[in-house]
């Protein structure tokens, strides 16, 4: 008797620590103003929500986050106007991934900050090039409006929204060319 009490108390722990790993195996927690990416059998299956979600154990992982959290690149860049001025912009570019385009946010938005420098150089360029220094601190705004649209049509498709971006600081001057001489100098 005392075999079969031991046997049936060692078969019903084993059922729990089983149960209990497919539970485990089953169930996952998706934090707020997050957007799991489920994938079955290594192909995207579907979107998972902030909360308490199930996937099917063995066959379905969760693949990776995406965050909806509004994110901040800064881009800094030295650019020369018409007349020949040098100019250093930095500009805060401000996006978020929007949870109906997960998908694309986390598929097809490799390398995003990089695109994102390159657009913001480039159109930055294009424009300082084409304006004297006085233009250039009064259409601000007009730079951001410009940059926010070009950022809107080469980003389409990457799952993300851009918020207007904002250029914090301009500084105007000719680069400092030091000689050797003046170089020696500031040794002693």
């Amino acid at each position: 008797m005392q075999i079969q009490t031991i046997g049936l108390i060692f078969f019903i722990s084993m059922l729990i620590i089983a149960i209990l790993f497919l539970l485990r195996a089953t169930l996952f927690i998706v934090t707020r103003e997050t957007v799991a990416i489920i994938e079955r059998s290594g192909d995207f299956s579907r979107t998972a929500l902030p909360g308490l979600n199930a996937k099917i154990p063995f066959l379905e992982q969760v693949a990776g986050l995406v965050s909806l959290r509004v994110r901040q690149w800064d881009v800094e860049l030295d650019t020369q106007t018409e007349e020949g001025a040098m100019v250093r912009i930095a500009v805060f570019i401000h996006y978020h991934a929007l949870p109906e385009k997960a998908f694309e946010a986390f598929y097809k938005s490799d390398g995003a900050n990089l695109k994102i420098t390159d657009c913001v150089s480039s159109a930055i360029d294009a424009m300082i090039s084409k304006m004297n220094l006085n233009a250039v601190s009064a259409g601000e705004r007009d730079i951001a409006n410009i940059l926010q649209k070009k950022l809107s049509r080469i980003m389409n498709g990457s799952g993300y929204r851009f918020f207007r971006p904002i250029i914090t600081s301009r500084e105007a001057g000719v680069p400092i060319v030091m000689s050797a001489e003046n170089n020696s100098n500031a040794k002693r």
